[in-house]
């Protein structure tokens, strides 16, 4: 993993214009993987977040991660 393709959950998200808390729900539910560094800070790989706001979802609720 080249860790010049990580970003903080924030920036990735406005990078990739959505709000930072979609972004996190989506992580919850396990739809874009986080890497952790030592100390614990959760990053996600832009291309990921990219390739993921990119598809179209219906509007509500979403199903818990499992």
């Amino acid at each position: 993993m080249d860790a010049a393709k990580l970003s903080r959950i924030a920036h990735a998200a406005d990078a990739a214009g959505i709000a930072r808390t979609t972004l996190l729900s989506a992580v919850e539910r396990g739809e874009v993987r986080i890497y952790r560094t030592a100390c614990g800070l959760p990053l996600v790989r832009q291309e990921d977040v990219s390739a993921w706001a990119l598809v179209e979802r219906k509007r509500g609720p979403k199903p818990a991660a499992s």
